[in-house]
């Protein structure tokens, strides 16, 4: 059985650093998962992934054996290694469901020997106790090149190139540079439970592609602009997110609300929202 993967540390480009959170450390891995460890993704909790076990990122090896990979855009501690530890649980007790998504990936019938998937935790730093009692996970972390951010606190975030590579027991890398204008509002969202985290990165990501919206995020508030003006803002509350939007100048005067509590909550947040953007013209 496989227990250890390649991995290729070469610096690889990323439009937007730092990131953000785990949601974007995950997309770059993703996006450059074959050169740097040679496998091919099969499942991802990202939108259109087609998630299996709620696994952040479900691989495959030359060989198909399973690779599960955690992603944490800060510390990886012990509760992440529970996390890998009961997403290999999940895995092997529901095989069938991964051979047939093996087989779609491959286009062709596939059986696979019930195996031990690899283990993988990516982060920018680790807990100490961790990497004394990696319980056969590998540990690897990320790191910025070609961009400099002073005191840990950036203004705006820039292109620039990030490299993976194992962890190292001697390292002492401080906490990960955070975007001066998100810090408060990350705060607040690392509260909310994962689903309703990731439900809330889905629909903000989609409203910062449509053409010229930018967010000016405040404390628990994000607010969305258009060229007219604001048309929306997504209120953090304790364990659901307020999204209320209307047509710029004066769209708070009679703003229509929805409140998102899952991410299954994201295409009828963002149609209603990408509503007001389109009446905003």
């Amino acid at each position: 059985m496989e227990t250890r993967i390649p991995i290729d540390s070469t610096p690889y480009p990323a439009s937007g650093l730092p990131f953000a959170n785990e949601l974007e450390v995950q997309r770059f891995v993703e996006d450059h998962l074959e050169k740097i460890f040679h496998l091919e993704v099969i499942s991802s909790t990202r939108r259109g992934g087609r998630p299996l076990f709620d696994i952040d990122v479900l691989a495959i090896s030359s060989s198909n054996t399973p690779v599960i990979i955690e992603c944490k855009w800060d510390r990886v501690d012990a509760a992440a290694l529970d996390q890998l530890a009961a997403y290999s649980l999940a895995l092997q007790q529901g095989w069938t469901a991964f051979e047939t998504r093996v087989s779609e990936t491959r286009r062709r019938a596939i059986s696979i020997a019930k195996r031990e998937p690899i283990l993988v935790a990516i982060g920018y730093r680790y807990d100490g106790s961790v990497l004394h009692s990696r319980r056969s996970v590998i540990c690897v972390t990320y790191a910025y090149h070609g961009v400099a951010f002073a005191d840990g606190i950036v203004e705006q975030r820039r292109r620039g190139q990030v490299s993976i590579q194992p962890a190292r027991e001697a390292d002492m890398t401080p906490s990960p540079p955070r975007i001066l204008k998100r810090y408060a509002t990350e705060k607040r969202l690392a509260c909310l439970p994962q689903n309703l985290r990731a439900g809330f990165c889905d629909v903000h990501e989609r409203l910062l592609a449509l053409d010229g919206v930018r967010e000016v995020p405040f404390k628990n508030v994000v607010n969305y602009h258009a060229p007219r003006g604001q048309f929306a803002e997504a209120k953090i509350g304790a364990g659901s997110i307020e999204w209320n939007f209307g047509k710029p100048p004066r769209w708070s005067e009679a703003w229509r609300s929805v409140e998102m509590r899952a991410a299954s909550d994201a295409e009828k947040v963002f149609r209603q929202v990408r509503r007001a953007y389109r009446d905003a013209g």
